[in-house]
């Protein structure tokens, strides 16, 4: 025989979650991308090394390939 837990202490156990879920956002984390580039001065962005189209050379640092010459 198997037990299930109490409808009430699953809603609580729910309620609480997304009490902390919705409210734990600060208001940084709701900025849009501009808003953020603003107020930071600070575009970051990533890339990833995927031959032939995008490489680094590990002794220069130089990049090459199809995507960077584009």
């Amino acid at each position: 025989m198997t037990t299930r837990p109490p409808l009430r202490l699953m809603a609580c156990f729910t309620a609480v979650l997304l009490t902390v879920f919705f409210l734990g956002k600060t208001a940084h984390a709701m900025d849009s991308g501009y808003d953020r580039v603003m107020r930071t001065g600070t575009i970051r962005c990533g890339y990833i090394a995927f031959p032939p189209y995008l490489m680094q050379d590990l002794n220069t640092g130089e990049f090459s390939g199809l995507a960077y010459d584009l």
